[in-house]
């Protein structure tokens, strides 16, 4: 505890009481609920009553993973991780930093984080195990809410059932989530594909019926529209398809927001998300033989089973060559 003296009124105290030791360490981030993808950076922050340096240490089921994520950083506050392209995805993960003056000076996440890998394609979703690869904004609203074979609950809007399996996710819009965003976000990885597009079901029914949107980014700051409807679109679930090759060979975010009108009649729901794309193929120039120019398919037909064909060269983006 600490004594404070209140100036306004000489000779009165009181204490405050802060949850922790001052002496100690206190891990504040990741502290457990957080999903972080590999291959990104991240801020592991702590507050700390001691001196010198510490160590900062990645724990997977109670086991703690070799390296340490840094044998030695500024007992500052903050440290700067670098998650390794292939730390294995898992959801046991905790933060644990020592002070490397005193050992006994050390703290861990008070739960488990997960590290995630990014999707790639093709890709399915239909929500039947919860939001599986989407995350829920924090800086919206309200959240999409999981629906099943019973539809949403008001009467008058959204779906009676899902568009594939049994689950869909909706926006609850009745009071008091009037004029209310819902955003989801995901990752996925098209760095060895190309052609991609997006598909995904949408209902939208309801008088007061709001907006959807699909936005997509490469660096989770500036977003291009992919698709956007607004208003009652009327009992029935739509296809929407999107093109993302614009993103071949990048790392895209999408993002689905979901915007809620006036009155409860604004239940917008999603489902079957697809992404679909081609693979970069192998490119081969070789020698022909002369009788039809060396130009494939024309050229094959002279060669006999079993004849050689010097490669003279080839080419494949994928890193599997």
């Amino acid at each position: 505890d600490i004594r404070v003296e209140v100036l306004s009124n000489p000779g009165a105290t009181m204490n405050l009481q802060f949850g922790w030791p001052l002496d100690s360490i206190l891990v504040l981030s990741p502290n457990g609920g957080e999903s972080i993808y590999r291959e990104t950076s991240t801020e592991i922050t702590w507050q700390s009553g001691v001196a010198g340096n510490v160590k900062i240490e990645l724990v997977r089921n109670g086991s703690t993973v070799s390296p340490a994520i840094t044998d030695s950083t500024p007992n500052n506050g903050s440290f700067t991780w670098n998650i390794p392209a292939n730390q294995d995805p898992d959801t046991t993960y905790q933060i644990r930093i020592t002070s490397l003056d005193d050992n006994t000076k050390t703290d861990i996440s008070n739960a488990n984080f997960t590290i995630k890998a990014y999707p790639t394609v093709p890709y399915s979703e239909s929500f039947e195990n919860g939001l599986a690869d989407w995350l829920q904004s924090t800086s919206d609203n309200i959240n999409w809410t999981v629906g099943d074979a019973n539809g949403t609950p008001s009467a008058g809007t959204g779906p009676a059932s899902a568009q594939n399996g049994t689950n869909f996710l909706y926006t609850e819009s009745s009071d008091p989530n009037f004029n209310k965003s819902a955003v989801l976000t995901a990752w996925f990885d098209l760095r060895t594909s190309t052609n991609a597009q997006l598909s995904f079901y949408y209902h939208m029914y309801g008088a007061a019926m709001g907006t959807l949107a699909v936005d997509a980014s490469t660096d989770g700051s500036t977003w291009a529209s992919l698709f956007t409807r607004t208003g009652d679109q009327g009992n029935s679930w739509f296809q929407a398809t999107a093109d993302l090759s614009a993103y071949n060979g990048q790392l895209v975010q999408l993002r689905i927001t979901g915007i809620t009108g006036a009155s409860f009649t604004s239940d917008m729901a999603i489902d079957n998300i697809t992404i679909t794309a081609s693979s970069p193929g192998l490119s081969v120039t070789y020698f022909g033989n002369g009788n039809n120019g060396g130009t494939p398919p024309t050229d094959n037909t002279e060669y006999n089973s079993g004849d050689t064909v010097l490669a003279v060269s080839y080419t494949h983006p994928s890193p599997r060559d």
